[in-house]
């Protein structure tokens, strides 16, 4: 920070210009790159806080630098679920279902069998692209060892995204058209797409009541993170009684399966959290009498 007048003369040492590389309309990545890679570091490295006061200096610049680290992550995740959003096949079918306004057209488009055909050709198209996201979804996760408990946060919503993603599309006017047809014309391929249909919307229900659960906890997540020892002792109970409540009251979340995921990570984020105080305060940790 400087408090010189900006002139003609000294814009150039004294203001620094950038700008987003926003290729392709990549604007979320492109802050996220600028953020990470420019800013997070140079903040860092920052040694001159100006008026922060001394007294609080340390902690309010924890706290302001760890704010600025989850901002980044959501970034991150934000633009991952905008990319991994689930749009079912592209399928030219406009010649079928352009013209119909209303019931007895879709009668008529029924009792065509070349129409019919074609749409469940397309019907079944989606069918199995809908069983492949249901089946990658319920595959192990592969995590590393040591994650901790916000990572759990993060995969929820991205699950709440990319069904509900494929629920909107499900839900779209080529999709409804498509089914109304084939309804009336009684196809065997609708118990199918039913059945797909129920179980997507189950999968949403899940991820939602999920998210809506351990936002609960995100507040001690971020405590956690950037506790000492002795005010993480402090947080420990009142973290417990929430995942207690949890397990009482989530109807999805309360098996031991994932329980004892939540709380491996919660043990991972303490361990990391004592490392951290370890390394960065090595020096006070030494000047301690014995």
């Amino acid at each position: 920070m400087s408090d010189k007048v900006i002139t003609t003369s000294n814009v150039c040492q004294e203001v620094n210009f950038g700008i987003f590389d926003c290729s392709n309309g990549n604007i979320l990545q492109g802050l996220e790159l600028f953020l990470s890679q420019i800013m997070i570091p140079a903040l860092k490295s920052q040694q001159h806080w100006g008026a922060v006061k001394e007294g609080l200096k340390s902690s309010q610049i924890q706290d302001f630098l760890y704010s600025v680290d989850r901002f980044v992550d959501t970034l991150s995740s934000s633009r991952q679920n905008l990319e991994d959003r689930i749009q079912l096949a592209e399928v030219d079918i406009d010649t079928y279902i352009s013209n119909l306004q209303n019931p007895s057209d879709y009668i008529t488009a029924g009792s065509n069998t070349e129409i019919t055909e074609k749409l469940e050709e397309v019907l079944m198209i989606w069918i199995k692209q809908i069983r492949q996201v249901l089946v990658e979804s319920e595959q192990m996760r592969r995590e590393a060892d040591d994650i901790g408990p916000s990572a759990e946060l993060e995969h929820w919503k991205s699950r709440m995204s990319l069904f509900n993603s494929l629920l909107d599309d499900i839900k779209s006017s080529r999709v409804k058209k498509t089914i109304s047809i084939l309804q009336a014309a009684r196809s065997k391929t609708l118990k199918q797409w039913k059945e797909l249909d129920g179980s997507i919307t189950i999968a949403a229900n899940e991820a939602k009541d999920n998210v809506r659960y351990l936002y609960t906890l995100d507040k001690f997540f971020a405590l956690l993170s950037k506790a000492s020892p002795v005010t993480m002792v402090e947080q420990i109970p009142s973290l417990m009684n929430a995942v207690c409540m949890i397990y009482c009251t989530s109807p999805h979340y309360n098996t031991s399966e994932r329980m004892t995921s939540l709380l491996l990570k919660i043990t991972n984020q303490m361990i990391n959290t004592c490392k951290t105080y370890l390394r960065e305060g090595v020096s006070k940790i030494w000047d301690l009498d014995r």
